[in-house]
């Protein structure tokens, strides 16, 4: 079932069930509260009833002016009970002798109507619940109202207490009243399954919009974006989707870029190999210790770009392997400057080392942070003019080991300076092979930093050249150990 139609059962049903709860409540409420409002009305009635006898009592001192006298037990007990609507008339007919008003009452063919009807369910019995006037039944129970003359309990008036609505006019009343509230929720419902139908549409189009630009991106369409100004979940929503698909167009472009950088770098020296070896099949160049030299020197050159491949694209899976332990950077800096002797020499480029971390500990792997000294060395020896200078200066900063290494010029420029540490970039594209390496080298050593909870900056050196800013954590730093 689609969403807009599920969105349009849900409101709707929730809508259906409070407006079916409200019908219940204000049913069960007004039920309640007429009847409350009868027994209320009755109670009213009796009062007024209670109050005539009272001085009909008071007069005779007794019950004979109205024991057996169903006409005058008739009159006074529905002109009482016809409510308060002529409490003013019944108190001036309470004020005249019984038989003045009985006569008044029997002269009028309106006031003999009313007493042939007198209320039902109602006996007049004296102090000794001896029955006076009216019938007492028996099959239900009796409520009592005391009749009070002097201060004193001269008889009761029995009345049957109804758990319903008391008569005929009063029911059609209920009945009428719930009919109303019955179709005032049935059109309440309608109204609201109209909304539903307009509202869910409403919620479920930037769905479906979202939706449409995710299918159309898992076909290969990274141009898709979603239109949106909402500042809600759904605008959220919208914006992750238009950033997902900015980052896989750019992971394409990248993928694309590195695979014909890989495929322009193995090119080269395998495409030497080739020319080499056919000059030498076709006799233009003989086969000697100079050629060889030539052969072996372009096979270790694509050896190593191979193998830096190779250790870039395990550090991107997280697979390369590192034996960590505690050790001494410094040391470690200092044997590594010592196997670059003969390529410094031959350049004439000055190596100074500064440092007061000797005894300063870092979990590492030996193997691996050499490869990065070697490769940040090689670098340096590579792209710094003849006769340069190079600046390593090791120290602890906080809780962390500082390693900062300079070297003189040529420079970089700015724009280059964010990228230093992507897969093959050259920060100088004219420059040769023969020059430069693949632009692996500083992409590696940045991964092994990473992998040291370390990092690696880079900006311009007070030397000339470049500057690179290198930290990680000492031994006795409170973070966890890498893995």
């Amino acid at each position: 079932m689609k969403l807009k139609y599920q969105l349009f059962i849900i409101l709707l049903l929730a809508s259906a069930t409070l407006i079916a709860g409200l019908y219940a409540f204000n049913t069960w409420s007004f039920s309640r509260g007429f009847v409350n409002y009868i027994t209320q009305s009755q109670t009213s009635a009796l009062e007024s009833l209670s109050n005539s006898l009272a001085e009909g009592y008071s007069e005779n001192e007794n019950w004979d002016w109205i024991r057996d006298n169903d006409n005058q037990w008739r009159r006074i007990s529905a002109l009482a009970m016809r409510g308060s609507a002529k409490q003013g008339s019944r108190r001036d007919n309470s004020q005249e002798q019984p038989g003045t008003s009985e006569r008044k009452k029997q002269k009028s063919g309106k006031g003999r109507d009313r007493s042939k009807h007198p209320p039902p369910q109602l006996v007049l019995v004296d102090k000794d619940k001896t029955v006076v006037a009216g019938r007492e039944r028996t099959d239900r129970e009796l409520s009592w109202f005391p009749i009070n003359y002097d201060d004193a309990v001269v008889g009761y008036i029995g009345y049957i207490v109804s758990d319903g609505l008391p008569g005929q006019l009063e029911s059609v009343f209920a009945e009428q009243q719930r009919r109303s509230l019955a179709w005032v929720s049935l059109l309440m419902v309608a109204i609201s399954a109209v909304l539903a139908a307009i509202i869910a549409p409403r919620i479920v189009k930037p769905v479906l919009t979202v939706s449409k630009a995710v299918s159309e991106i898992s076909r290969g369409d990274f141009d898709q974006r979603v239109q949106t100004n909402r500042r809600d979940e759904l605008g959220d929503l919208s914006r992750d989707v238009n950033h997902l698909a900015l980052t896989l167009e750019q992971s394409r472009t990248a993928r694309r870029k590195w695979i014909a950088e890989i495929s322009h770098e193995l090119r080269t020296p395998v495409a030497i190999l080739q020319g080499e070896i056919e000059a030498i099949d076709d006799g233009i160049r003989p086969f000697d210790s100079h050629t060889l030299g030539s052969l072996q020197s372009e096979t270790l050159r694509l050896s190593r770009l191979i193998s830096d491949l190779h250790d870039l694209s395990l550090s991107d899976l997280g697979a390369l392997e590192y034996q960590m332990a505690p050790m001494r950077l410094q040391r470690l800096v200092e044997e590594r400057i010592s196997s670059g002797q003969t390529h410094r020499v031959e350049n004439g480029i000055s190596i100074n080392l500064e440092g007061n971390a000797a005894d300063s500990e870092i979990i590492g792997d030996t193997q691996r942070l050499g490869q990065m000294l070697d490769n940040i060395l090689q670098n340096s020896l590579r792209y710094t003019d003849d006769n340069g200078h190079v600046q390593i200066t090791l120290q602890e900063q906080d809780d962390q080991l500082q390693i900062l290494w300079n070297d003189s010029g040529p420079g970089l420029a700015d724009e280059d300076l964010p990228q230093l540490f992507d897969p093959l970039f050259r920060a100088e594209q004219s420059r040769n092979r023969n020059n430069g390496g693949a632009g692996l080298g500083l992409a590696i050593v940045e991964k092994i930093i990473t992998a040291h909870r370390g990092s690696i900056s880079a900006s311009h050196s007070s030397l000339g050249g470049l500057q690179l800013e290198i930290l990680i954590p000492l031994h006795d730093s409170k973070s966890s150990n890498p893995t």
